[in-house]
């Protein structure tokens, strides 16, 4: 598992500084500009505030479910929500390999350009987040069965929903 993920962050590094090269032509090594130090702290902070704000949602949600329902169904809701939860995160890796190229267009072209390419960018990321979801839902049971020896009743019926709840998240 830890060389998996060793291996995982290498390809990631190798695969942000290609595209880094390819979108500034080279690799920026100069002082950054004031403007662009504040465009990347406010999207650093947003980020940051986001990834909280995440990691609060899908935690507390178990500990709700668990005192209001019963430990077996936040078990269940916790199994099919790692599934969903990968899911998802196909769906958003579009945006999240755009964001090299649009930071760089942000400085260079400014907000309006990308307030202009909005519309443009969400369909795309749609077009390909969707499909893994639709499936992700459909296929529940099997997807379920093939990754445990026994699948909870409940997370068969959450798979889906947690399914198609994320694809208003997603777009």
């Amino acid at each position: 598992y830890a060389i998996a993920n060793a291996g995982a962050g290498v390809i990631t590094v190798l695969l942000v500084t290609g595209l880094v090269i390819i979108s500034e032509a080279g690799i920026p090594l100069r002082r950054p500009t004031w403007g662009r130090t504040k465009d990347f702290l406010r999207y650093a902070i947003k980020t940051q505030l986001s990834w909280a704000m995440e990691l609060v949602n899908y935690q507390s949600d178990k500990i709700v479910i668990a005192f209001a329902v019963g430990p077996a169904a936040a078990g269940s809701y916790d199994l099919a929500n790692r599934v969903a939860f990968a899911v998802r995160q196909i769906g958003i890796l579009p945006s999240m390999t755009l964001l090299p190229t649009l930071t760089a267009e942000l400085s260079q072209r400014g907000m309006d350009h990308l307030r202009n390419s909005y519309e443009r960018l969400t369909e795309l990321i749609v077009s390909v987040a969707f499909p893994f979801l639709w499936l992700a839902g459909a296929l529940a049971p099997l997807l379920l069965g093939a990754w445990l020896s026994h699948v909870p009743r409940d997370a068969t019926v959450v798979l889906p929903a947690l399914a198609f709840a994320y694809l208003a998240n997603v777009s």
